[in-house]
């Protein structure tokens, strides 16, 4: 052609185009043409404008577009061709058709017109039923379609002034029209086009955005919510304008031609889509982690702490074959993709998947986790990071999709525990005896996920303890230091609320080995002193260790 195709129709084994253009092959051809398989022939002698829609019934060929003559016949805006001549279609339209339809015996148009056949119809007109109701937007409908129950669907480039450009969806079903449906909200789109699977009324959608031709599917009852989420860009290369499209049932396809050229000669190209959609990818969304509230471990154990998330994907909920997820202290080394470890980074390698119901269902990924596992909150020296859930779904084509919790919370709370070993036996001391240098021990182990001083008191040891109402020996007489010095160096023990021993025991970093500290002891027993068994209580308290930790 020597310009634009806008339109092409199928009859039997030939095929119509309609368009911008006026030679067709070398032949001249007023704006429509007929190809036969081998050659291209006019159509009487064509139209006075461009040709925008076309649609076959029967042997019938109706045009649509800008034209007010067919081969010399006054035809408004429309006309029919019978095989051998035009003839108009009542008085036609006041303005352009710019999508026709045949459903049985009933031709659908759509345009920048307002009168049909003398009538008043907004943009939308029925012919050999009725006229059909207005779509009360200002824009121009662009294609149309229609399903088995006459259903009809629309999809047009809106000219509403706070959705200019944008690709919108409506439905007539009879009785009136739906609320519009926003498919791209681009304001440079144009040229759309729309097919119907008439086995299950799938919808597709085809559109040209800054030249790359782009489609989306809907299914019934075509809500928001019914059609692809996004876009999928199938042309992306050259000028491409005009689209038309159409349903091969018979290999169960989609497809749209299109005009592709920036100059002439112009080339007519064609793209099938399965009806089979192309696969994507599952979404991962509103993950949480420990329902966002701060995590708080149990003393030389585990907590089972669990990440959640909404899961959905557009082949069914039953495509996604796997979820993993990681847990992990926001600045450890590499982020989600950190080195598990019972500190800072836990794997789930299989969360489970719950109420899957069509696209959507939900995940719980949970972890063991230690004592030990890094504490975030105040006075630690991780306060200025937080835990985070990374949980990644697969879906059967290997596509993954990602989510992460939100940031700043949850902390993992400081877990202030010790445990320590047994008694202190001072052993047989005569009045005036002490232990000097400091030799009795106790060892203080890190049970819970800090470094550790402890705070320690005591009581009199009595010979009736706890009632020590008889002999005693004062609480001060017990010293204690961090390492064997002489008693005079030593620490007085005092009774509650006692004082604090700067220990500096380390965080432990394996649950199997605690860190540990030594407290060394003595006592001296005042002379006089009677003679017997004397028994007291110490206490020891964890307290959160200064920063630097050791």
């Amino acid at each position: 052609m020597n310009s634009y195709v806008n339109a092409l129709a199928v009859s039997g084994t030939d095929l119509y185009a309609g368009g911008a253009f006026t030679t067709a092959g070398g032949t001249s051809a007023n704006y429509i043409a007929k190809w036969n398989g081998s050659s291209w022939s006019s159509l009487g002698t064509g139209m006075n404008g461009t040709v925008r829609a076309l649609a076959v019934s029967g042997t019938d060929l109706y045009a649509g577009g800008d034209f007010t003559t067919a081969s010399g016949t006054s035809a408004n805006y429309i006309a029919k061709w019978n095989g051998s001549s035009w003839s108009s279609l009542g008085s036609g339209m006041n303005s352009a058709v710019r999508a026709l339809a045949v459903s049985g015996t009933d031709l659908y148009a759509g345009g920048e017109f307002t009168f049909a056949g003398g009538k008043i119809s907004e943009y939308f007109s029925l012919y050999g039923l009725a006229v059909a109701a207005g779509t009360t937007e200002n824009q121009y409908i662009s294609a149309v379609s229609f399903n088995n129950s006459n259903t009809v669907h629309l999809l047009y480039q809106s000219s509403e002034s706070s959705k200019v450009g944008y690709i919108r969806y409506k439905k007539w079903d009879g009785n009136s029209w739906s609320s519009a449906v926003d498919l791209d909200s681009n304001a440079d789109n144009s040229y759309p086009t729309i097919a119907l699977n008439p086995s299950n009324n799938d919808l597709y959608a085809f559109w040209v955005r800054s030249n790359y031709i782009y489609y989306k599917k809907g299914i019934s009852p075509y809500a928001s919510t019914d059609w692809d989420s996004s876009a999928t860009a199938l042309v992306t290369s050259g000028t491409n304008k005009y689209l038309t499209s159409g349903y091969e049932a018979g290999e169960d396809y989609a497809f749209f031609e299109w005009t592709s050229g920036a100059s002439s000669p112009y080339g007519v190209k064609f793209y099938g889509v399965s009806a089979a959609p192309p696969n994507q990818a599952p979404v991962v969304s509103n993950v949480t982690l420990n329902n966002q509230s701060n995590i708080t471990l149990i003393e030389s154990s585990t907590t089972t702490v669990s990440a959640t998330a909404d899961l959905s994907d557009a082949q069914g909920c039953n495509t996604i074959t796997s979820i993993t997820a990681k847990i992990y202290r926001s600045g450890v080394t590499n982020g989600k993709d950190c080195t598990p470890n019972e500190n800072n980074c836990y794997s789930v390698s299989s969360c489970t998947i719950n109420n899957c119901n069509g696209n959507y269902a939900s995940t719980t990924c949970s972890v063991d986790m230690w004592f030990n596992a890094d504490p975030t909150d105040s006075g630690t020296p991780w306060e200025s990071e937080y835990w985070r859930a990374y949980i990644e779904a697969t879906d059967s084509g290997s596509l993954t999709g990602s989510g992460y919790s939100p940031t700043d919370v949850p902390d993992v709370n400081s877990l202030l525990a010790i445990s320590v070993s047994g008694s202190i036996d001072y052993g047989n001391l005569n009045p005036g005896e002490k232990n000097d240098p400091l030799n009795k021990t106790t060892t203080v182990s890190a049970t819970g996920n800090i470094s550790l001083d402890t705070i320690l008191f005591g009581t009199n040891l009595c010979t009736d303890y706890p009632t020590c109402s008889s002999y005693y020996i004062p609480v001060g007489k017990q010293r204690y230091a961090t390492s064997s010095v002489a008693y005079s160096s030593g620490t007085a023990l005092s009774g509650d609320p006692g004082q604090e021993l700067e220990l500096n025991c380390p965080k432990t970093t394996n649950h199997t080995s605690p860190q540990t500290k030594d407290i060394y002891w003595g006592i001296e027993i005042p002379n006089p002193q009677k003679a017997g068994s004397y028994i007291g209580q110490n206490t020891f308290t964890a307290v959160k260790n200064e920063l630097p930790w050791p």
